[in-house]
Parts: C-alpha cells; structure tokens; sequence
C-alpha cells in the first residue's frame, strides 16, 4: 500500500467522530475551506515564482499532515489494535513530512482552520502534530517541529494555542492507555521546558477550569506518570493517593464536621447562608433611622401584622443591641416563603454610561415573578420596594445605591412536615454540597445548597443548618487533583468513626452521548488508565462506604442512550444515584400538568425524586432532585441514624417509592438546535416497572419509581418495630466472585452471545451490586445479567466499563446460585460481580415480606403500568434492536 492508496483510503472512508480526543468546541466550516482555497488560486496568480514556490510547500505540508492523520485516525477507528510502527508505508508518509521541512515548508503557516483530521479544524501543521503524534503513538514529527522553530505561542482555530493542544491531549489520554499518557506529557513538558505554562491553555481552562498542575490529574494511574514525568514532586503524588497526614489524621479523629475542620484541610468551603429559611438579614443603620421606622419600613419582610408587632420582632432579635445607632448591624427577622438580597441598583437593570439614576418602576419589572408576591402588580412592587428601602416610590435611585428586594421562597413548599417516631432522637449528621467551581453555571451551587437546606426545613422546621456545608470541588474526578485534602481523608478512611454520619451530594457529571462513549470505549482494556484507577478506587470505597447521592445527569433526550454516571464514586456502596420527575403539560394532558419522569433524566437512575421549585418556577434538573434526596436521608438519618444503619434506612426508601408517575414517548431522532422538544409536544403514558428477584420495582431510569416521603417515613417505624421484635439487624457483607466462560450460544438473529456464570459464595440478601464488564481491546458489546431467581436486565453502559446498580436488591440467594451474563463481545479477564448485601435472617428482608404481605411491595417477576400488574416480564433479547433513545440530529451541546 502506498502513499497515493492511503489518499485514496483517506477520500473514501466514511469517517466517524473522533474516537481519541475530546472534541473542542469547533466543527468545519465549507465555506471557509472554500474561501481559502479561492485566495490561494488568485495569490498565486499574482505571486513571485519564489512566493509561489513557498506558497506550495507551505500548502503540501499542511496537506501531507492531514493526510497522515486522517489515515491513522481512520485505521484505528476500523481496528483499535491498529499499530502505526508496524505500518511501513507509514514510514513514507514521515519522510516525506521531514523531507518538505527541510526544504522550507513553514509549520506554522496559517491555513485559517482549512487542515482537517476527523471533525477536529487546525490552522498550521504544528498544531495539528498533537493529535496525530498521538494517533502515531510517537512524538518523532513533534520533535521534529520544535527542533525546526515551531512557534509554541501561536494561536489556532478559536483561539486555541499550542499549550491548549497539549494540556488537551494529556487530559483525553487520561482515559486511554498509559503509553498514550506519557507521550502526550512528554508533548506538554517540552512547551514547558521552553517556558510556557498551564495559564497559557487559556481555551481548555474555560472548560476544565484550573491552572495547577494537580488540576488535569484525573486519577492515580494517571498521578503515577505525571510524577514519574517529573511534573509533580513525591509529597504531591503521595498526597493523591492518601492525602496528606495531618488530613487523615483530622478524619480518623473527628466525630462531626465543623467549617474549621473543612477550611483547615484543603475545602473551599462557601457561604450560602442567604439563601437559608428564615435567615435574618444584615441591616446596617443609615443616619435618621430609628426602632419605630426600620420597624414600620420592615414590617412586611418580618410578617409583622403591624409596626408593634415588627418592633418586638427587632428587639428579639437584636438583644443588647439597642438603641440603634448609625452605622450599627442589626439583624433583621424574615418570615417563611421571603429570601432577602441587598445588591447595588446598577445590578437589577441595565444603565447605561450616560445615565446614573434608575426607578423602582423598572427595578419592579426586573424582579417580577420572582418577587415575595408574585401576582403583584408592577406599581406595587415598586410601592413595597419604595417603602422597604426607605425611599419615595419616584425617587432617581443612584446606580450604586444597595437595594433591599424580598424574594419569594418556595424551596420548601414542594413537601409537608413529617412528625418524628417516638424513639426519633437527633444524631449529628452533616450533609456536604459538593461543586465544581461554578464556571458558567452561574447561580447552580447556590441552587443546590438551598434546594438542600429547603427541603430539609420542609420536613422539619427546627433543623439544626450549622449541619450543611458547601463546598467548592469536584469528586467527579477522584481521587484527582481537584479533590480537596480533607474528603479525599474520609474517601479513603475506613477507621473514621463519623463516616455514618456525613452525607455528600454531587451534581456535576459528565455530559456524553451513546455515539461517542460507544465509539471510546472501543480502546478501553484492563490496562486502561480510568479502569484501572477506578477498580483500585472501589477497593477504599468499599472499606470507607461513604453516603453520595449523585445526580443521574441529563442526557436521555439529548443523545445520551444507556450512558449512566460510573465514575470512583457512584461506585461506593453508599451511592445512590438520583434521577428527576416533575409536573408537566403533555400533549394528552393540555392544559393540565401531569406527573411524569422528566425528558432528560439519564439511564441508571437508582430512584428519582419530584422536582422542587425557585421562585414561583419548578427547577429542571437531576442537580436538584439530588440535594434533595441527600436532604431527606440525612434527616432521617438524624432521627434514626443510631437505630438503624444506610442500608436498612435506604432500602425502606426504594420499597415504598411511588409508581404513580407517567413516561414521555422516545421520539427517536428529532431536529433541534436548541434542546430538547417542549414537553407539551410530547406524548405520555403509565410509565412501566419490571420486579425484580425480590419484588423491587425496576425502571431504566428512576429505579423502584418517585421517592414517597410519608411512606418512606412509615416504613422505617415498621423496619424499628421488627428490629424490636425480632432483633434482627443488617450488617453489610461483601464478596467479589469472577465470571467464568460457560459457553457460546446463538440469539435469533443468527449471531454468537458469550455466556458467563458468578456463583453466589453465601446465602445472603442483595443490596447494591457492582459489575465489572472490561472488554479485549476493539470491542464493547451489549450485557443482559440474570439473577438466580429469573431476573433479565439489560445493563446500561458505563464509560468507566463499572456498573454499580441497586437494580437487583433485595432478592435472597443462596451459595452456589449462579447468576448468568450474556454479551455480545467477549469479556476480558477479571470481569466478574462485587455481590454486597446481608446475611440471611436480616431487618431488610423482614421489612421486605412484611410490606409484600401488605400489598405495599409487589411480587416479583412481574410487569406494572399504570396500576396494572402482569406476570409476563419481557425476557431480555440481545440481538432485539433496542429503541434508539430520543437523539437531537442538531445537537444544541457540546459534549464532553
């Protein structure tokens, strides 16, 4: 095969997307190309024969690398195993790469975007060299460059620069095989021996935000290259496995979680007290005001039915701080449903230059709905806002004067007071809200913490909220540089004693669709760095157990299929992951809003929850239904928490979860530029159900259904009165079992399936369960896995080739039971089940017979809808087409 057969191979292939990199936010522009090629023609007209000539090689380098790499990117999207350096026409391609450099062709000559690899557009041919060195899987053009004055400062299409390329390549490597990994850092640190640094991948730190090192390490595999690599120094690599001393020894001996404790440890922990229920706002005394008019300009914020009464409420408040005196704080008291901001008027409503006074009136418009009274009318608005800060309703207000506005809060209107049991005690449980730095998600942390410490005062009013934090990180990447000291300490502590007693939630995922995991994963092995990191990384979560409600993401209808979250930490078998219902107007329904599991919600969803509202507005996202339910277990784990453990108080959650709730239709493919198609257009139904071995309802997306506080509530006095009676108890047990080939057989359409068995070593009671499904290198197939008691599932996929599931809980097994998997593609060594759950005789299983024998809890292998139960339980079949889920052909993201 020679050169001109690998243009040919090149022109003709149907190329997919780019199955080794992230793709940047860029696509190919024709025209541009066009453009471009119409000014070469015209310039060349007019060029001298020496221009001309360095116009040429100039043009054949930038075409010559793009050949290679659209070549190389084409073979190992058709064979993964594809090795460039057993490939001797490659050779000739290299050669004549070098041979135009040394004749003069400028690597970094602009082609303004027109070099194309993939759907990746490059301006020069040394910007280009990062992916294709990494698709050659040798840094022997790159060098070649930087030994030849490759300018390491020159910026490509939108904006990017040399370093972004580089620092681009060593994150999406992260993913990939070790030696991908060390090519791609010795790529970064060559820019970095020439004196660059991290801030200068202006482009990728918009998306991955951080300029230390530590910052691109997204795992342990990874941290080991990055040290050996002389990146990072040994106290920073140690720090990534373990934390630091002083960390762990802090987790290992605190028995709650203090802001001290966080702050002193590595925590950016946040303030988001303003957004707390009842939280009395910060009120400093401007000259003239006295207790009899701050008490008659407040009263509608306390609530007051007059100005004695809001005068009282003052003095309460502010006890031996009176009289008042100018430029004194005082606390001011705020009623249920109002959240109080003060910000400068010049924040409300746009002023321009030329101006320096707004009105009420248009600062009245700005607020609207989201106002205390949201069918107030504007003149009224701007009245309370005149009389509230003091000022005549058509006074000029300065741009820079601080405005007091009262906000409506509905953060706890979605859910009514449960009354504790009678053995309720008050254990001290924290509930940390986990975030990535805020970015361009505005006001989402904000969010989160109050849609937490809002559903938390829903069900009790008299909640301690000293127990909630906000801090600012990410665990999607742990145990990586973003993970601060402290929680990495608790991550990886089996020995802390507060371990019960500290909840985390986590609403940051990664956004993927089908096509593109589908076509990554095909590079994946037991050898894969993610992989192998995360299989370390489920060991210390296995010892530690920590509580993590995560957010099941928002991709089902945009392209995300049978994607779940699977990074280190949905594995603990304390992690639940929260999908999304809400109420909305379907096409059926008109004008009348239904319940029904929201259009976005991802696969693997372990429960869903209703969404809770902002403003007069439903939230939209499994972000929020996440804090939610992290809310609501840690409450009950405060009254129960010393009774009864996660597992007993969870598994009381899923048995009562309501099915009471419709699906939208899967429409397939649809056009969309900006999202997904309004719900109104949508049709619904009854959304279906499969029982599972134990009688646990199963849906792809919402698990056991819509989580039913009063039940839940209830079902917990139920599993208290059991343990009391029978003195039972559910001591969690764990063993991993290995997959073991049994046989090929043939589905209908003719094709082979793999079968492989787990036999079960104890008789025991399911609880969350963890599949490992690493594949041989080029391929990824489909898995169905059948439970001993008849139990078909069709497994969602994970990019991270981990599926932790509570899917299959609460069926009893017995040892020696087999659990069958089917697959499409062969399985590599070491796949196999993490089986974790409890002994025979347990609290769960009583819980579970006794709410069966109530009606409460179906039979199981049964098939529910709408109210109605069947025994024909749809037998997973591999080689069925399975629904195309719902797929922008536009998509209106870009996916990461």
């Amino acid at each position: 095969m020679n050169r001109s057969h690998i243009r040919k191979i090149v022109a003709s292939a149907s190329l997919s997307a780019l199955a080794l990199t992230l793709s940047f936010n860029s696509v190919a522009h024709p025209a541009i190309e066009e453009a471009d090629a119409t000014a070469k023609t015209q310039s060349l007209a007019t060029q001298s024969d020496a221009a001309q000539k360095q116009f040429k090689l100039n043009y054949d380098l930038a075409r010559e690398v793009g050949i290679l790499g659209q070549f190389l990117l084409t073979q190992k999207n058709a064979n993964p195993s594809y090795n460039p350096k057993n490939d001797l026409h490659v050779r000739g391609n290299i050669a004549l790469i070098k041979k135009l450099m040394n004749d003069g062709g400028d690597i970094n000559h602009n082609s303004y975007g027109s070099l194309m690899i993939g759907e990746e557009a490059y301006s020069t041919a040394f910007s280009a060299m990062f992916q294709v060195s990494r698709l050659l899987e040798s840094t022997e053009l790159f060098d070649f460059m930087m030994e030849r004055g490759a300018d390491i400062k020159s910026q490509d299409v939108g904006g990017r620069s040399p370093m972004d390329h580089a620092v681009k390549a060593v994150i999406d490597a992260q993913d990939q095989s070790r030696s991908d990994l060390r090519l791609s850092l010795k790529m970064m640190k060559r820019l970095l021996d020439r004196g660059l640094s991290l801030s200068d991948a202006e482009e990728t730190i918009k998306i991955q935000a951080g300029t230390r090192m530590t910052d691109i390490i997204h795992n342990l595999a990874s941290a080991e290259e990055f040290w050996r690599a002389g990146l990072i120094d040994y106290a920073t690599y140690y720090r990534l496995h373990y934390s630091t001393p002083s960390a762990t020894h802090a987790a290992r001996t605190a028995t709650t979680i203090t802001m001290d404790l966080l702050h002193d440890n590595g925590a950016k922990v946040l303030d988001f007290s303003v957004v707390l229920p009842l939280k009395p706002f910060a009120y400093t005394v401007q000259p003239g005001d006295t207790l009899d008019t701050l008490a008659e300009r407040f009263a509608p914020i306390m609530g007051a039915r007059d100005t004695a009464d809001s005068r009282t409420a003052i003095i309460a408040q502010n006890t031996g701080k009176l009289p008042v005196f100018t430029g004194q704080t005082l606390h001011i008291p705020v009623a249920v449903g109002q959240e109080i901001h003060t910000k400068p008027a010049q924040d409300f409503v746009f002023i321009s230059d030329k101006d320096t006074t707004t009105s009420f009136e248009k600062i009245a418009k700005s607020v609207g709905r989201e106002y205390v009274r949201p069918d107030a009318e504007t003149a009224i608005i701007a009245a309370d806002l005149a009389r509230i800060n003091g000022m005549d309703v058509n006074a000029a207000i300065p741009r820079d004067r601080p405005i007091i506005v009262p906000y409506l809060y509905d953060s706890h209107t979605h859910l009514a007071p449960v009354v504790p049991g009678p053995t309720a005690g008050n254990k001290p449980v924290d509930l940390i809200v986990v975030e990535r730095p805020a970015g361009d998600t505005g006001d989402h942390h904000t969010d989160t913490f109050r849609t937490a410490t809002g559903t938390a005062f829903a069900i009790n009013p008299e909640v301690d909220f000293t127990r909630f934090h906000a801090v600012e990180e990410s665990i999607m990447f742990y145990p990586g540089g973003e993970t601060s000291n402290i929680l990495r300490a608790l991550f990886n502590n089996a020995a802390a004693p507060l371990m019960d007693s500290v909840v985390f939630t986590h609403s940051m995922g990664m956004t993927r669709s089908e096509k593109l995991g589908d076509q990554k994963r095909v590079h994946h092995t037991t050898d894969t760095l993610l992989y192998r990191t995360t299989d370390t990384v489920i060991k210390r979560l296995d010892a530690s157990k920590p509580i993590v409600f995560q957010a099941a993401g928002n991709d089902w209808y945009s392209g995300g299929g049978r994607y779940m979250q699977g990074y280190s930490t949905t594995h603990s078998p304390r992690a639940v992951i929260v999908g999304s219902s809400g109420m909305y107007k379907t096409k059926e329904s008109k004008d009348q809003p239904v319940h029904v599991i929201s259009t976005y919600s991802s696969f693997g969803g372990d429960i869903c929850a209703k969404q809770p509202n902002r403003r007069g507005e439903q939230l939209s996202g499994t972000s929020f239904s996440t804090p939610e339910t992290a809310a609501l277990y840690r409450q009950m784990a405060s009254w129960y928490g010393d009774q009864l453990n996660f597992e007993e108080i969870m598994a009381a959650a899923m048995m009562t979860a309501s099915r009471d709730v419709r699906d939208f239709e899967n429409v397939g493919s649809f056009q969309s530029l900006f999202g997904s198609p309004a719900e109104v257009t949508l049709q619904s139904a009854p959304a279906e159900f499969v029982t599972n071995g134990g009688g646990l309802p199963h849906h792809e997306r919402c698990g056991p259904g819509i989580l039913d506080v009063p039940a839940w509530h209830d079902a917990i006095q139920k599993m208290l009165a059991l343990k009391a009676e029978k003195g039972l108890s559910a001591a969690p047990i764990t063993h991993t079992a290995m997959a073991e080939p049994a046989r090929i057989t043939v589905g209908h359409a003719k094709k082979p399936e793999y079968v492989y068995q787990v036999r079960v070593p104890e008789d025991m009671t399911l609880g969350k369960l963890t599949f490992k499904f690493p594949h041989p290198l080029g391929t990824h197939g489909d898995i169905a896995v059948r439970t001993p008691a008849g139990f078909d599932l069709w497994m969602p996929k994970s990019f991270s080739e981990i599926v932790s599931t509570f899917a299959f809980a609460y069926e009893d097994v017995k040892a020696g039971d087999v659990f069958t998997i089917r697959t499409t593609q062969p399985l590599a060594p070491g796949a196999g089940i993490i089986l974790r759950g409890q002994a025979t005789g347990n609290s769960i299983a009583a819980l579970r017979d006794a709410l069966q024998a109530a009606g409460t809890l179906p039979k199981p292998l049964k098939t529910i809808a709408g109210g109605k139960e069947s025994d024909f339980m749809y037998p997973v079949d591999l080689q069925r087409p399975q629904p195309i889920a719902p797929t922008p052909i536009y998509p209106s993201r870009f996916e990461r």
